[in-house]
C-alpha cells in the first residue's frame, strides 16, 4: 500500500513541477484542459482492482463531452504514469521528464481511491492545481456494483461544478496513513484511504486550503519568491500564510478488541513541535469523529504567532518545509520475518552471549593467573590483548597499561608482542564496540530495506541501513553500504549528512589479525550484525533474476515424478535445444510448481550427462540458482558434492561423469503451489545434458514422488 501511496505522490509531484501552464486556475470562463489520473483499489480486492483500472477512461470518455473541458489523452497519461515509475527509481534523465510535462500541458488533476468501508464502497475524487499543488475540490460517490454509469455521471456533474477557490488562511497537506497491519487489509475495511481522504473533505469544507504533500516543495519555493519581489502575484492565485500544517499516520485493527481500529496522527505545524496523538475507537462513526475533533483541536492550540517578517516566514517554509514533508513516518507496517529469519538472530543473541560469556572465563583465568604470578608474562600479554577488544571502555585501558608494561620490559619477545598490540589497540577496540551492540532484529532490517526501496529520498532509513550494512561480513555488502551513506551526505538533510559522515569517517569494524608471536587472543565465534540470509542483493544479481522471471517461459516445465514403486525419476534437460544467452553467459533450466500441501523441504540432485567424446568439463564455469516466478529467494546457497563411483547403477547410466550434485532448501523458503524455476548457467555452449530428480522431503512426498534415485 504505501508503494502505490508514494508512487502516486512522485506522479503527482513530477506534474505540477513541470507541467506548462498558462492562465489562473480560478478563472471559470477559460476551457480548462484536464487529465485523468490512475484511480487505486483496496489491497487484495481483485474485483475493485479491476473496476479501478476502467475507471479513468470511463469517466475520460464523460467530461469529453462537456465544453469546459479539454481533455489530455488516456495514452498520454499511462505513458507519463510509466515513466514516472522509473523515475522513482532513478532510471530517467531529466530531460526526459521535462519533455513528457510539456507534452502534458494540463491545468487540473483528476484522480482518487475506491474506499471501502462498512460493507459499502466509495469512489473518492480529488481536484487537484496542477499550477499550486492546492486540492481544489473534493467529492465522495457511491459505488455500486453493476451500475458504475450512475457514478460516472455523479463525478462528472460534480467535476462540471468544481474549482472553487480556496480561501487560502491556512493550510493543511496530508501525508500517507499507512497500514501498519498489511496482512490485515485484504480482510478488513480499508482505513488507511479513507482517513486521509475525511480530514482533506473536513478542513476543505470549513475553509482551510489543502495541498499535496508531494507539491510542498514548489509551493514554499513559490511563496519565497513572491516575498522576495522575484515573481508576481498572478490574479486568482493562492497566497500561502505562514500557517501550514503536515499530517501523516498510521492505522491497524486491534486484535485484542474486534470492531476496534487504533489510529496514529502526527501533526506538525511548520516552525512548531511535532506532535504523536494516538486514539482507540470502534470503527465507524466514533473513529471519524475522534479524528476529526483532534485533528481540530491541535490545530487551534497550535501558536500561530507569524514570524518577525513575511520574508522570514518564507524562508522558515523553504528551508524546514520539505524536510519534514519527506521525514519517515513514525507509523510503519509491520513485516513478519520468517522462521529461518528469527532462528538466525535467535543464533546470534546466542553466539554473542556466548563469546561474551568465553570471554569474561578466559579473562577471569588470566587474571588469576597474573595475580599468583605478575611475572608471567604470557598470561599478562594474553591478558591485555584480550582487554583491548572488551566492550567496556574502562577495560580497555586497563589492557593497554599491561601491554605498556610489556613493551618496556627487558625480554624482547614479549615486548615486541606487546608493541604489535598496542599498534592494533584502534582496530581491536571496534570488536569489543560490535559485541557492545545487539545484532538488527530482522523486521527492524526488513523495514530498513523496504522503507529505502519505496522511498529513495528517505535519508533516515538510508542513513540507518548504509550504517547497519557496514556491520556485515561480506566486502560487497560493506561497499554499498559506503555508497549509500554516500547518497546521504549528498543529500538535503544536514543532520543526516553529518551523522553519515561520522560513520564513514570511521575506520572498518574487522580488525586486522595481530602477529601470530604469541598465542593469539581468545578465539570467539563471530558476531554479526543481520541475519546474512537478509543481505542486499548484489545489483548485477537483482537484474538477471527479473530477466529470469520475464523470460520464465524459457524454462521448460516439469512435474515431480516416480519412476518405478520407490525412486523419483531421473529427468533429462536438453542442455543445447533449450539455451539462451544473459549478458555473455548460457543459461538453460526448468520450472516446476511446489504441491499445494508442502509439509518437507525440496530435495533434489543432478548429474551433468557427458558422452565420451565430449571433453573434460570444468565445474569452476558452472552454476544454478532457484528463482520464483515473482520475489526473491534467500537461502539455497549449500550443497554436496558426491562421487559417481559411490552409487553403481548411476555409474553405469552416467560412466563418463565423476561428480553428482545433492541439495536441499527448508520448505520454510518455500511457498505451497507457486512456480520456480532451477537455472543453470555456464560458460562453454559444449555443455552436456543435464539429468535430474526431484522430490518433496516427507513422508506423503517419498509416498508420492518416491526418494532420490542415489543407488
Amino acid at each position: 500500500m504505501r508503494n502505490i501511496l508514494f508512487s502516486t505522490r512522485v506522479w503527482w509531484l513530477s506534474l505540477l513541477i513541470l507541467t506548462n501552464v498558462s492562465g489562473s486556475f480560478g478563472a471559470e470562463s477559460k476551457v480548462l484542459r484536464v487529465a485523468v489520473g490512475p484511480y487505486f483499489a483496496p489491497v487484495g480486492n481483485d474485483y475493485l482492482r479491476q473496476a479501478s483500472q476502467s475507471f479513468p477512461e470511463l469517466l475520460l470518455a464523460e467530461l469529453s463531452h462537456m465544453p469546459r473541458f479539454q481533455m489530455v489523452e488516456r495514452e498520454k497519461v499511462q505513458s507519463v504514469w510509466s515513466e514516472l515509475n522509473l523515475t522513482a527509481s532513478g532510471l530517467v534523465a531529466r530531460d526526459t521528464v521535462a519533455k513528457l510535462g510539456h507534452v502534458l500541458s494540463c491545468d487540473w488533476l483528476v484522480s482518487g481511491s475506491f474506499v471501502q468501508v462498512g460493507g459499502r464502497t466509495h469512489v473518492w475524487t480529488k481536484v487537484i492545481d496542477v499550477r499550486s499543488g492546492v486540492v481544489l475540490d473534493l467529492n465522495v460517490a457511491p459505488y455500486e456494483s453493476g451500475v458504475i454509469t450512475n457514478t460516472i455521471v455523479g463525478i462528472a456533474a460534480f467535476l462540471e461544478k468544481a474549482g472553487t477557490k480556496p480561501e487560502g488562511r491556512q493550510f493543511i497537506a496530508m501525508g500517507p496513513f499507512v497500514d501498519m497491519n498489511p496482512e490485515l487489509a485484504p480482510k478488513r475495511d480499508d482505513w488507511s484511504r479513507r482517513i486521509p481522504a475525511l480530514i482533506e473533505k473536513h478542513f476543505l469544507e470549513v475553509g482551510f486550503g489543502v495541498a499535496e504533500i508531494a507539491a510542498v516543495g514548489p509551493i514554499f519555493e513559490e511563496r519565497r519568491l513572491e516575498t522576495a519581489g522575484l515573481t508576481g502575484h498572478p490574479e486568482g492565485r493562492v497566497k500561502l500564510q505562514a500557517a501550514f500544517w503536515l499530517v501523516d499516520g498510521g492505522c491497524e485493527w486491534v486484535e485484542s478488541a474486534p470492531g476496534k481500529i487504533s489510529v496514529g496522527l502526527r501533526i506538525q505545524k511548520i516552525g512548531g513541535p511535532e506532535q504523536i496523538i494516538r486514539l482507540t475507537e470502534a470503527a465507524g462513526e466514533e473513529i471519524e469523529r475522534a479524528i476529526i475533533a483532534t485533528v481540530s483541536r491541535t490545530l487551534a492550540n497550535t501558536n500561530l504567532v507569524a514570524s518577525a517578517t513575511p520574508n522570514a516566514e518564507a524562508d522558515l517554509l523553504a528551508a524546514r518545509g520539505m524536510e519534514l514533508a519527506t521525514r519517515r513516518s513514525p507509523f510503519q507496517p509491520r513485516i513478519s520475518p520468517t522462521k529461518t529469519q528469527w532462528d538466525s538472530y535467535k543464533q546470534q543473541l546466542e553466539q554473542r552471549k556466548q563469546g561474551l560469556d568465553n570471554r569474561n572465563a578466559s579473562i577471569a583465568t588470566y587474571e588469576r593467573t597474573v595475580l599468583r604470578d605478575p611475572k608471567n608474562l604470557e598470561a599478562k600479554t594474553m591478558l591485555g590483548a584480550a582487554l583491548l577488544s572488551d566492550p567496556e571502555p574502562a577495560r580497555r585501558e586497563r589492557g593497554k597499561a599491561l601491554l605498556r608494561e610489556l613493551a618496556e620490559s627487558d625480554d624482547t619477545k614479549y615486548a615486541r608482542a606487546g608493541k604489535a598490540y598496542l599498534a592494533r589497540a584502534e582496530a581491536l577496540a571496534h570488536t569489543g564496540d560490535q559485541m557492545a551492540v545487539s545484532p538488527k532484529r530482522p523486521d527492524d532490517w526488513l523495514s530498513l530495506n523496504q522503507a529505502v526501496a519505496e522511498n529513495p529520498n528517505d535519508m533516515e532509513a538510508k542513513c540507518d541501513l548504509g550504517a547497519a550494512m557496514l556491520t556485515l561480513p561480506r566486502a560487497s555488502s560493506r561497499e554499498q553500504g559506503r555508497k549509500l551513506l554516500a547518497e546521504v551526505v549528498a543529500g538535503d538533510r544536514q543532520d543526516q549528512a553529518e551523522r553519515a559522515r561520522r560513520i564513514l569517517a570511521e575506520p572498518e569494524k574487522t580488525p586486522a589479525i595481530p602477529d601470530q608471536t604469541v598465542v593469539p587472543t581468545i578465539v570467539t565465534k563471530p558476531v554479526v550484525s543481520a541475519p546474512p540470509t537478509l543481505e542486499p542483493e548484489e545489483n548485477e544479481e537483482r537484474k538477471r533474476r527479473e530477466f529470469f522471471q520475464e523470460q520464465f517461459e524459457k524454462f521448460i516445465p516439469v512435474r515431480f515424478e516416480r519412476d518405478g514403486p520407490q525412486l523419483a525419476k531421473l529427468q533429462r534437460l536438453p542442455v543445447t535445444s533449450n539455451m539462451f544467452d544473459y549478458q555473455g553467459r548460457h543459461y538453460c533450466g526448468f520450472s516446476f510448481t511446489t504441491p499445494e500441501w508442502l509439509d518437507g523441504d525440496l530435495q533434489w540432485m543432478h548429474i551433468l550427462a557427458k558422452t565420451e567424446v565430449q571433453k573434460d568439463f570444468s565445474t569452476a564455469d558452472f552454476e544454478w540458482y532457484i528463482v520464483p516466478k515473482s520475489g526473491r529467494m534467500k537461502g539455497f546457497r549449500n550443497f554436496s558434492r558426491l562421487s559417481v563411483s559411490n552409487y553403481p547403477q548411476l555409474k553405469q547410466r552416467f560412466p563418463h561423469t565423476q561428480t553428482m550434485f545433492l541439495q536441499g532448501l527448508p520448505k520454510d523458503y518455500l511457498e505451497p503451489g507457486k512456480e520456480y524455476a532451477i537455472w543453470f548457467g555456464f560458460k562453454d555452449a559444449d555443455l552436456p545434458d543435464i539429468a535430474y530428480a526431484l522430490t518433496i522431503r516427507s513422508q506423503r512426498g517419498y509416498a508420492q514422488f518416491g526418494t532420490l534415485p542415489l543407488e
